[in-house]
């Protein structure tokens, strides 16, 4: 493959998207709080039962982002929140023969195009579950299904392709599970105030780094441009930036990656022929509690001479890595780890001479 410099016009487009985040997320902290009070208010969301995060594509990555929020902010533990897909769902039903009884199911579809969910919510009400629907189109065929509705409004300005939907949905299950945290006392008001405070200066500030950030993922993708094949390591926490990387890859790359956990690269990958071919894209966040395993993987693929890159809020000074300012809450990370990473993958398309 041979490389071809990033136009100057082509990258000076992509600034401007990132910054507009600062202001899509202004608009809509406010816009989805309101709807989610008005559906579920006072303690209506104290007690649930099982908690199912359903979605696919982009909207499943912001499931198992949304995992996490789930487990930490309800008030039952972590095994009774799953991120499936509705094909998932499906099985999960049938091989468990599991009435859901009291199961609170949240169905994303922001496109409003998903096919299989519509079965996926019959199958799941008939088990007794109740289903939330997160839609930008109140008229998709899943809508008229689903116990409650709420409205995911377009971010109003444009950003990063494929990007919009994940952050979108993504938002909106971070403000449900802020919602659920104060219904089942694990959020006091002023904490649940101050995530509120931290989504929109975190996004702020990652939008302020928005000629660095680009300037960096520029260097990157020449740097790394003659990779023939692309591996995506993430583990724990990170996966769902890894999910969202390698969906990212086939649709604006037209390439199938590999995407593993850091154990299982090791295991089937790190021997692999010409290393010199990869581009070795790694997630990790200094929150994550799979952080060390990471970064013990990190320095075995460099050590075999692979071009890696890494997509952290640590402090690394690598020149292939794309720095992120830490957030004070785990949760909102996955918020801004999507941005460098559309960022690389748009670098490398515009890389690439065909």
């Amino acid at each position: 493959m041979n490389a071809q410099d990033i136009t100057s016009a082509s990258a000076a487009a992509l600034p401007p998207l990132i910054r507009h985040y600062s202001t899509v997320t202004a608009a809509l902290l406010p816009a989805l709080c309101r709807q989610i009070e008005n559906l579920f208010p006072g303690d209506c969301l104290k007690n649930t039962g099982h908690i199912l995060l359903v979605g696919s594509g982009e909207d499943y990555a912001a499931a198992l982002a949304g995992r996490s929020v789930f487990s930490s902010l309800s008030s039952y533990p972590a095994e009774w929140v799953e991120a499936l897909t509705p094909t998932a769902l499906r099985h999960f039903i049938e091989r468990e023969k599991l009435q859901l009884g009291s199961a609170f199911v949240i169905a994303i579809d922001c496109a409003g195009d998903d096919g299989q969910l519509p079965h996926a919510v019959r199958e799941a009400q008939s088990t007794g579950a109740k289903v939330l629907l997160l839609t930008a189109r109140a008229d998709c065929p899943a809508a008229a299904l689903c116990d409650w509705l709420l409205s995911l409004p377009a971010a109003g300005a444009p950003l990063l392709p494929e990007t919009e939907h994940f952050f979108v949905s993504y938002l909106a299950l971070l403000l449900l599970g802020r919602a659920m945290g104060l219904a089942s006392g694990k959020l006091c008001d002023k904490k649940a105030g101050k995530l509120l405070d931290e989504i929109a200066d975190h996004i702020d500030t990652v939008s302020q780094q928005a000629e660095d950030l680009c300037a960096r993922a520029r260097q990157v993708a020449e740097s790394c441009a003659d990779a023939a094949d692309i591996d995506i390591i993430a583990s724990g926490r990170d996966y769902p930036a890894g999910y969202l990387a390698r969906m990212l890859c086939y649709r604006r790359l037209g390439q199938v990656v590999t995407l593993e956990e850091s154990e299982d690269w090791l295991h089937v990958n790190m021997l692999a022929l010409d290393p010199h071919r990869f581009l070795t894209l790694f997630f990790v966040s200094g929150a994550n509690s799979s952080m060390d395993r990471t970064l013990r993987t990190i320095a075995f693929a460099k050590e075999l001479g692979r071009q890696v890159v890494t997509v952290t809020d640590m402090d690394d000074h690598d020149p292939l890595a794309l720095a992120l300012p830490a957030s004070r809450y785990s949760w909102v990370t996955p918020l801004s780890q999507l941005i460098p990473a559309a960022l690389l993958v748009e670098m490398l398309r515009l890389s690439r001479p065909f």
